[in-house]
C-alpha cells in the first residue's frame, strides 16, 4: 500500500504541535510495517526531497495559507511516477483538500485533530472595554457606509472549506470520542461516518528512564500559553496552592500566546492573576524543542493540563511515560487518556479551586502520585503503542478504499 500524508506540519522545520508529532510517528510506524509512505509538508526556509528515518519527505517553501496549492506539483510528480492508494490529511485548514480534489479517484482520509474553526471558538477572547469600543466603531462604520460585508468574519470561507472537507472524505478518523462527538454536534457529520483510531505514541527512552519517585515540589504545565489551554485557570490556582504549600514551584513550558487584552501577552496575563509576593515562584521557559521536554519533566512532580477543551493531548501521554502525577480536565480527549481518573486526577474545566485541591492532594500524598505514575507508564500507555494502533490505521485505509470503490 502507498500512502501520502499531506500536512504543513512535520519536524523539524514545522514542528508546531500535535499534528507534526502524529505525522512523523505514524509515518515511521507504517514504514516499519512495510507500507510505502511519503510525506508532503511545508517549510519556512527550504524546498526539496529528503529521506527521514526511511520515510520519503517532500517539502515546499511556503506559509501555511499557501501550502495546499504550493505542494500540488510535488504530489503530482510522485503520483504520476507511482500512484498512491490513499491520501491522508488533517482537518486543520483542510490542508489536503486541494490535492484530493486534483486526484478524485484516490481514496481520501481526513484525520481529526482540532479544526481551525474550533480553535477560533475556543480561543475567543472575553469582552474588554477596548474590544467593545472596536465593535461599536465597526457598527458605526457599517451604518455610515452601508458596507455590510465588513460584518462578515474574514475566516468564514475557511470554516466552510473545513466542513466541506470532512463531508467529501471517504473516511473521517477521530483520535477520541470527544472530537468525534464535537464534529457530529457542531458540523452535523454523521457519527456513523467517523471511525475511532487513537493516535499512536512511541515514548522516548529519556521519558521512560525518569524515576517515578521524585520529590522536586514542582508543578509543570507543557503546551502553548493560550486561552483554550486554560492556563489562566492554573494561574488562578497558584496562590491557592502556595498559601497551603509555600515551597511548591510552578513552571510554564511553551510558547507564549495572546491574552486578548491589547499589548498584554499570556505571560503577563498570568502574572496579573498571581499576587506579586508569589511571582518568584513562577517560571516561564518560552517555546522549547521536543527533545527538551524529558529534561523538564524529570524536574517535575506534577503536570497540570487545564485545557478548556482538547481533542487528544500528546503532552498527557508524555507525562504518563515520565510517570508524573497528572491533573487534567475531564471534558475532552485528555480524560480518555487517563481513563477518566484511573491514571491521573480529573477536574472540571474552568475551575481553579478544583485544580488547586488536586495539586495539593498529590503534593501531600506522594504514595498516590507514585501509584498513578506507575499505572500510567506500565498500563495506560499500552493502549497507544504502535503495535496496537497500526492495525487500526490500516483497516481505516482499507475502509476508505472500499468506500471509494463503491461510489
Amino acid at each position: 500500500m502507498r500512502v501520502a500524508f499531506i500536512s504543513y506540519e512535520f519536524p523539524p522545520d514545522t514542528a508546531f504541535g500535535g499534528i507534526a508529532t502524529y505525522v512523523i510517528q505514524m509515518a515511521r510506524c507504517l514504514t516499519g510495517w512495510g507500507v510505502d509512505v511519503e510525506v508532503f509538508c511545508g517549510s519556512e526556509t527550504r524546498s526539496g526531497s529528503f529521506i527521514d528515518d526511511g520515510v520519503h519527505v517532500h517539502r515546499v517553501k511556503s506559509d501555511r495559507v499557501g501550502f495546499p496549492t504550493a505542494i500540488l506539483p510535488f504530489f503530482r510528480q510522485q503520483h504520476l511516477a507511482c500512484p498512491f492508494d490513499v491520501i491522508e490529511g488533517p482537518d486543520y485548514f483542510a490542508e489536503a483538500n486541494a490535492v484530493s480534489s486534483s486526484t478524485p479517484d484516490v481514496p481520501y482520509v481526513v484525520k481529526l485533530h482540532t479544526p481551525y474553526y474550533f480553535v477560533k471558538i475556543l480561543n475567543r477572547f472575553p469582552l474588554t472595554p477596548a474590544k467593545i469600543h472596536a465593535q461599536l466603531r465597526l457598527i458605526w462604520y457599517v451604518i455610515k457606509t452601508g458596507d455590510f460585508r465588513a460584518l462578515i468574519a474574514s475566516d468564514r470561507d475557511l470554516f466552510r472549506r473545513e466542513r466541506k472537507n470532512l463531508r467529501e472524505a471517504d473516511e473521517v478518523v477521530a483520535p477520541s470520542q470527544a472530537i468525534a462527538s464535537a464534529v457530529n454536534r457542531i458540523w452535523n457529520i454523521k457519527r456513523s461516518r467517523i471511525s475511532l483510531v487513537p493516535l499512536a505514541f512511541d515514548p522516548s527512552p529519556e521519558l521512560l528512564d525518569i524515576p517515578i519517585e521524585t520529590d522536586t515540589r514542582r508543578v509543570t504545565y507543557v503546551g502553548r500559553l493560550e486561552l483554550r489551554k486554560g492556563v489562566q485557570d492554573l494561574a488562578a490556582a497558584i496562590p491557592l496552592v502556595l498559601r497551603q504549600q509555600p515551597d511548591v514551584r510552578f513552571r510554564f513550558v511553551g510558547a507564549i500566546g495572546e491574552s486578548g487584552e491589547p499589548e498584554v501577552d499570556m505571560k503577563t496575563h498570568i502574572l496579573q492573576q498571581v499576587p506579586k509576593e508569589f511571582h518568584s515562584y513562577v517560571e516561564f521557559t518560552g517555546g522549547v524543542t521536543p527533545d527538551a521536554i524529558p529534561r523538564y519533566l524529570a524536574d517535575t512532580d506534577i503536570c497540570v493540563f487545564p485545557s478548556r477543551w482538547e481533542s487528544f493531548g500528546f503532552v498527557v501521554l508524555e507525562a504518563m511515560a515520565a510517570g508524573r502525577g497528572i491533573v487534567c480536565t475531564g471534558n475532552s480527549g485528555m480524560a480518555e487518556l487517563i481513563n477518566h481518573g484511573e491514571y491521573g486526577l480529573q477536574v472540571p474545566p474552568r475551575n481553579p479551586r478544583a485544580i488547586a485541591k488536586s495539586i495539593i492532594r498529590l503534593i501531600e500524598n506522594p504514595a498516590l502520585r507514585f501509584c498513578l505514575g506507575r499505572k500510567a507508564r506500565f498500563e495506560g500507555l499500552q493502549r497507544y503503542t504502535m503495535s496496537a494502533i497500526a492495525p487500526l490505521q490500516l483497516r481505516s485505509y482499507e475502509r476508505a478504499i472500499a468506500r471509494k470503490n463503491d461510489k
